[in-house]
């Protein structure tokens, strides 16, 4: 029986052991700025977590060189070395507050059997964002709005905000609609847009700037 890895599943927010199912080596060509090609192995990992029963894929792009070399799944750095591909999630940025991050981990933990509660902590880390970045408003829709001004954010994040808030109400009140997981999906992937926009690619930017002189940004 291959060994099991504990690992945090994004699936169900919770972080147990996960079986691996099915690995498969890709070398992938890449160009390196001199005219050549250099060649990239990766080995992609299919994983089950113990919990939820669902896959995860990750990417082990390390796997070929001696100092990370691994048997089978046997490698004691392995599981610090993979990166998630699959669901779209995100354990931690050094861009986002840690209050933010806290409540969307509690969230991603209730999200697959309570999807109700999942909407309306999303919408907490909404109101949380708010505050930190010291927007005003009476309502969550008035500060969301001025959020968006504030920032100069694309009017499309004026839309997938009134989302998340309309169903995060929903989700804390008999009397709406409920919640499906499909919906949660949704806000989740909506979510991660938010954060990137407003903190992860602020944040690549500007490191981007200080490693790029050379093309005079």
């Amino acid at each position: 029986m291959e060994k099991k890895y504990v690992l945090y599943c994004f699936h169900c927010g919770n972080e147990s052991l996960h079986q691996p199912v099915h690995k498969q080596p890709a070398d992938i060509a890449w160009n390196n700025g001199d005219g050549g090609l250099c060649l990239t192995s990766t080995q992609y990992h299919i994983f089950v977590c113990d919990v939820c029963n669902i896959l995860s894929l990750y990417a082990d792009p390390y796997y070929e060189i001696d100092e990370f070399s691994v048997d089978e799944y046997g490698c004691d750095n392995f599981t610090s070395r993979i990166r998630l591909l699959w669901p779209p999630a995100l354990l931690a940025d050094e861009s986002i507050p840690k209050e933010i991050l806290e409540v969307y981990h509690a969230a991603l933990k209730i999200k697959l059997k309570h999807p109700n509660s999942f909407a309306v902590q999303i919408r907490k880390a909404l109101e949380i964002i708010c505050l930190e970045q010291g927007v005003k408003g009476k309502t969550l829709n008035e500060q969301l709005i001025n959020l968006i001004t504030l920032l100069k954010l694309p009017e499309l994040l004026q839309e997938i905000t009134c989302f998340i808030r309309i169903v995060g109400i929903a989700g804390a009140h008999p009397d709406k609609p409920n919640v499906t997981y499909q919906h949660a999906n949704f806000i989740h992937d909506f979510f991660l847009v938010v954060l990137q926009f407003i903190y992860i690619a602020p944040c690549a930017v500007k490191k981007f700037k200080n490693i790029a002189s050379e093309f005079k940004i």
